[in-house]
């Protein structure tokens, strides 16, 4: 079968590959879509978290973890799940043409999909439920001006996941530097969108909101490589205001300094957020199932797998990605 392998820094190939063995509590996919998240766009660049993002095999690792596809072999241990199921399954190695879910338990690891629902929509339930998850570290609650950096899909599902509940904020802020992202994030719910690379975005929020300041921040972006201005955290202590909350979800391509002063004097709480419940996961799934969430306009852009190439360097070159999908 074909597989992405990565090799390296910026360097990832696809290669034929021994076709998966699955054993008695496993399943097989016919990879039907595969996702590329923020964290394999970390990998490809800077080289990190390959250990966990990636299935080590005798021919090099395989990335992928957002996966569905359709069911072709069942092991004898197997339950419910049966030969043909349309499903979104928990896969390590899924930039694949098969994918091998281990020790499969409906509604644990995998997830069966409405007949409504695209294979490339439905790669997008796992990053939901890391948007759920750092949505609710944040405790949002109504009357609350809310502040979400980063307009990518962590971000604006953390924007999804607050529309989608009975909060009512004062105000959402979403703040970006690129305008498409900020159009598909005001389409989605924001009040109000900044651009970072335009605006000054402290300026901004004291102006519409006064001394008050955000009482909610979220830090979808962490920080890049490479990429101008302060980093995001440091923006965030700058606009939280007194007693203020912050969840950190992006994750940091380096050590950053920022001055904590204003931890200090705001009394601001910082909490850090990563991954997410199988809980968190099975209510996406549903939520999405149900389209009481449309994460259709989230995938922005489709390749074969013989261009994952192509698609790992889309990122740098295109303002309009936000979420990439590799189809077999």
């Amino acid at each position: 079968m074909k597989a992405v392998i990565f090799k390296g820094k910026g360097n990832i190939k696809v290669e034929e590959v021994p076709k998966p063995i699955i054993g008695d509590a496993d399943i097989l996919l016919k990879v039907k879509a595969s996702g590329i998240c923020g964290s394999d766009l970390h990998m490809y660049r800077e080289g990190m978290f390959s250990e966990i993002l990636c299935l080590p095999t005798d021919h090099g690792l395989i990335p992928g973890h957002e996966v569905t596809g359709e069911v072709v072999e069942v092991g004898k241990e197997v339950e419910v799940i049966r030969i043909g199921d349309r499903v979104y399954a928990f896969v390590v190695g899924g930039m694949a043409e098969y994918g091998q879910v281990f020790n499969a338990v409906l509604n644990e690891s995998v997830f069966l999909l409405p007949d409504n629902l695209s294979y490339s929509q439905a790669t997008t339930i796992e990053p939901l439920a890391n948007s759920m998850h750092a949505t609710r570290l944040g405790k949002p609650a109504s009357g609350e001006t809310i502040a979400i950096f980063g307009a990518g899909t962590i971000g604006l599902g953390i924007l999804q996941c607050i529309r989608a509940s009975a909060i009512e904020p004062q105000k959402i802020f979403v703040v970006d530097v690129l305008d498409h992202r900020l159009q598909l994030a005001k389409d989605l719910g924001a009040d109000e969108t900044l651009n970072a690379a335009k605006d000054d975005v402290y300026e901004e929020i004291l102006k519409q909101t006064g001394i008050g300041l955000v009482n909610l921040i979220y830090d979808g972006v962490g920080y890049i490589k490479g990429c101008p201005g302060e980093p995001v955290i440091k923006q965030a202590l700058s606009i939280a205001g007194v007693q203020g909350r912050i969840v950190a979800n992006g994750l940091f391509e380096a050590p950053v300094s920022i001055d904590l002063e204003p931890l200090v004097e705001k009394q601001v709480q910082i909490v850090g957020s990563y991954m997410y419940t199988t809980a968190e996961l099975k209510e996406c799934a549903e939520m999405v199932g149900a389209q009481k969430i449309d994460r259709q306009q989230i995938v922005s852009h489709e390749f074969s797998l013989d261009d994952a190439e192509e698609a790992f360097e889309t990122p740098a070159k295109a303002d309009s990605v936000i979420k990439i999908v590799l189809k077999p």
